[in-house]
């Protein structure tokens, strides 16, 4: 596993984060129908410098030694239950994919989600994205839930983890 480090995100990662997730979106184009087009930077952008304000959010990156973010991830409550999480945004940069900081970041997470007693985990994911498998291999089960999103031109399945143990 490569060497990394995790930080707060700060409002002044807004660019960097819209481009780790631009980047994660556009190769979603290799399993999409032919159609299929990603959301463009400046909407990737705009989300972010909301989610950096957000105080009901937690927003966390991971970074080489040099200081160069190669992952973002945004959680926060899930509005209709005050004992579950969101996981909103997990994305890492594809020349550092399959080194360890997405599962890093997801870790990272749901210890945080412990740490404040959430006792349920929620996420979207596109559906047939790889990402599904990867939230297999770390003990997230879809929940049956598959959602049209028409802003983003894609269906998404819904997945939960149950947060054993709760706060330390």
């Amino acid at each position: 596993m490569a060497d990394f480090i995790f930080r707060r995100l700060q409002q002044e990662d807004a660019e960097r984060a819209a481009e780790i997730v631009f980047a994660g979106d556009s190769g979603y184009a290799e399993w999409m129908p032919d159609d299929w087009v990603p959301t463009p930077y400046e909407q990737d952008l705009a989300e972010w410098r909301r989610a950096l304000v957000d105080t009901r959010r937690w927003n966390l990156g991971a970074a080489t030694p040099q200081g160069r973010l190669i992952g973002v991830l945004s959680m926060g409550p899930a509005d209709e239950d005050t004992r579950a999480g969101q996981l909103a945004a997990l994305f890492v940069d594809p020349a550092h994919q399959r080194g360890g900081v997405g599962a890093a970041l997801l870790g990272r997470c749901e210890d945080e989600w412990r740490r404040r007693g959430i006792e349920l985990g929620r996420l979207w994911t596109p559906r047939g994205a790889p990402a599904e498998r990867f939230y297999a291999r770390h003990g997230w089960r879809r929940n049956g839930r598959i959602l049209w999103w028409e802003w983003a031109g894609m269906h998404i399945v819904g997945f939960v983890k149950p947060l054993a143990g709760g706060p330390d």
